[in-house]
C-alpha cells in the first residue's frame, strides 16, 4: 500500500531525464517503499484503500468506546 510518489507534477518523470526510473527506484529503497506500476495521478486506489483502512479502525474503535460508555451508566430498575 505505501509507494512511492516521485514522478513529477503530471507522472512523467520529466524532469530528471532519461535516468527518472533509476532514481525513483534509489530513492525508494532508501526509504523502504514500493515502486508503483504506473503514477499516483492515474490511479488513486491507494490512497483511497489507506483512507478506507482509517475508516473502518476509527469505526471499530467507535464501537468499543461507545459499549465502554454504556457499561459505564448507573442502573436504573423500575
Amino acid at each position: 500500500m505505501f509507494v512511492i510518489q516521485l514522478a513529477g507534477a503530471v507522472g512523467t518523470m520529466a524532469g530528471f531525464g532519461p535516468k527518472g526510473p533509476e532514481i525513483q527506484s534509489r530513492v525508494a529503497r532508501d526509504l523502504g517503499l514500493g515502486i508503483p506500476e504506473i503514477c499516483w495521478q492515474a490511479s488513486r486506489d491507494r490512497p483511497a484503500e489507506f483512507a478506507n483502512l482509517l475508516a473502518l479502525i476509527a469505526g471499530s474503535l467507535a464501537r468499543i468506546a461507545n459499549e465502554v460508555y454504556l457499561l459505564m451508566a448507573t442502573e436504573s430498575g423500575k
